[in-house]
């Protein structure tokens, strides 16, 4: 909807109805059979449903505040008048409201069974808290750790060269029997996705503008896992719980 236009429609509608008011009042004798000032009362008339359109865009529940029509008191447009006079303050005021009473920001769903379960207990409740840099850096640090549990290294071998060590030629982790050109992948991908992922996280604020660039990226930390998981097996040493 307009808004300029919208008010202009509203403060239209207030002035004819004051006027209407005014030459009746003005009329002492026989304001009923006026020519000018049934003219503006049919031109008010005539407004009002345009005026009732407009509410309802700017505030759906307002027939439930119409104010009563005190009977023999009061013209017909007068609880309307009411009505028109609130949606215009409430479209004047339109961008504050919406910036002080804008709804939260939506929390960031990741569906379950899409993660692996190791992946899913760290980023989930960094999601639910709209934290997504540290969604991706809880996940990643998650595979950091299991990849270390599986070589058996020390505290002292970590991030990037862990990965090199755990993957490389001969490595623990390696699969002797992959072809070279996939052994090398799996430690290209490994060291890679850390070095993108996990390393800048460590040193400085991320801002994910796009939730789904974050959600993505731990999609990828889940698919590290799940090639863990395969490494596990070969390996024939159980998953954890």
């Amino acid at each position: 909807m307009n808004t300029a236009w919208a008010i202009g429609e509203l403060e239209s509608f207030i002035t004819r109805c004051q006027e209407h008011r005014n030459a009746w009042n003005a009329s002492s004798h026989g304001a009923h059979r006026d020519p000018a000032v049934k003219a503006i009362h049919d031109d008010v008339a005539g407004r009002m449903p345009i005026i009732e359109q407009i509410a309802e865009r700017t505030w759906p529940d307002w027939r439930n505040h119409l104010p009563p029509r005190v009977s023999g008191l009061s013209w017909e447009y007068d609880p309307l008048l009411q009505v028109a006079r609130q949606v215009m303050v409430m479209l004047k005021r339109k961008d504050e409201l919406e910036q002080n009473l804008a709804a939260p920001e939506p929390v960031v769903q990741v569906s379950r069974p899409v993660l692996h379960p190791l992946i899913d207990l760290q980023a989930s409740p960094q999601f639910q808290i709209g934290k997504l840099d540290q969604a991706v850096f809880a996940s990643m640090k998650a595979v950091e750790v299991r990849v270390r549990k599986l070589t058996g290294f020390g505290d002292d071998v970590f991030g990037v060269d862990l990965m090199n060590k755990a993957f490389g030629p001969n490595a623990p982790l390696t699969d002797a029997s992959a072809a070279k050109g996939e052994q090398e992948g799996t430690r290209a991908l490994f060291a890679g996705t850390y070095a993108v992922l996990r390393n800048p996280a460590g040193h400085r604020e991320i801002d994910y503008n796009d939730a789904s660039e974050a959600i993505e990226a731990v999609g990828t930390a889940s698919l590290l896992m799940r090639i863990l998981d395969r490494v596990e097996d070969r390996l024939g040493r159980g998953r954890p719980g």
